[in-house]
């Protein structure tokens, strides 16, 4: 049985909708691959990297052109990473992204 998400109502359990989202390892991975042009570089993109390594959780802004980069240029900087999630910055609009740390870290708990 899957959970369905909504940006709009709480997740089970009271929790940020947002939080449905990014309690599997890839789970936010949710921007789309940009379509290729011929000549045009990918698009760079705002995300925030949800992650977990063996002492802490925190938040990490990066720019990016697709999810997988955004963990990559993470994973760089701490090559021991427990948990991962990826959140496009624009979907966060409105969100406090210490409160969803908070939550996420709480739902895997």
């Amino acid at each position: 049985m899957s959970e369905q998400c909504s940006l709009h109502e709480p997740a089970r359990g009271g929790h940020h909708p947002l939080v449905c989202l990014l309690v599997g390892a890839r789970a936010a991975l949710l921007t789309p691959q940009p379509t290729p042009f011929i000549g045009r570089s990918p698009a760079v993109t705002a995300f925030s990297v949800f992650f977990c390594d063996q002492e802490r959780c925190s938040i990490q802004p990066v720019r990016a052109m697709d999810p997988d980069h955004a963990i990559d240029q993470v994973r760089r900087q701490v090559p021991d990473l427990r948990r991962v999630a990826v959140v496009p910055d624009e979907l966060l609009e409105g969100v406090d992204p210490q409160q969803l740390l908070r939550e996420w870290v709480q739902a895997r708990s």
